[in-house]
């Protein structure tokens, strides 16, 4: 019945299929890294590799990436997710925080965590990263995502397409 239900969401959001490389389960490293969520601002926008992906309920995923090192404040600017019977492709866009009032930027990479909502529940679905599929190309467009998870960390439809239910 959940396979059919999201068939059926699917197929009336008209998505592609997702891609990516494989992530597995995060390791005991991750279990004290601080949580971010997605904030609207900031610069230059740049995909984040994903370096793991663990399911922690039904529908929530935990994401663990690096942000960039200085000398700029990088943050994580929004989750697009691409969900289909089969796969979850998770792409990460950083961005360049361009608020003065940011304060001291670290001087390596750090590592961060980040949860996301699904349209369904994961099962035996592949956990994919979307950035392993974009790494040649420049930022998808906005207008071919399925979900993107804002600051508040609720996702919602492409603007084109509507609310999500």
């Amino acid at each position: 019945m959940r396979r059919a239900c999201l068939a059926v969401l699917l197929a009336l959001t008209g998505c592609a299929s997702p891609t990516g490389a494989t992530r597995n389960g995060c390791n005991a490293d991750w279990l004290e890294v601080p949580a971010v969520a997605a904030q609207a601002s900031g610069a230059e926008e740049e995909i984040l590799p994903v370096e793991c992906i663990d399911e922690i309920a039904n529908r929530r995923l935990r994401i663990g990436f690096s942000l960039p090192a200085g000398p700029t404040c990088h943050v994580l600017g929004r989750v697009e997710l691409l969900e289909s019977a089969d796969a979850i492709s998770i792409t990460l866009i950083g961005a360049v925080n361009d608020d003065p009032n940011a304060g001291a930027c670290p001087e390596e990479a750090q590592m961060v965590v980040t949860e996301v909502d699904l349209a369904a529940p994961a099962d035996d679905r592949r956990l994919l990263d979307g950035s392993a599929a974009e790494e040649a190309a420049d930022i998808r467009p906005r207008r071919e995502t399925v979900q993107s998870c804002t600051p508040a960390a609720r996702c919602h439809a492409d603007p084109l397409m509507g609310p999500l239910s």
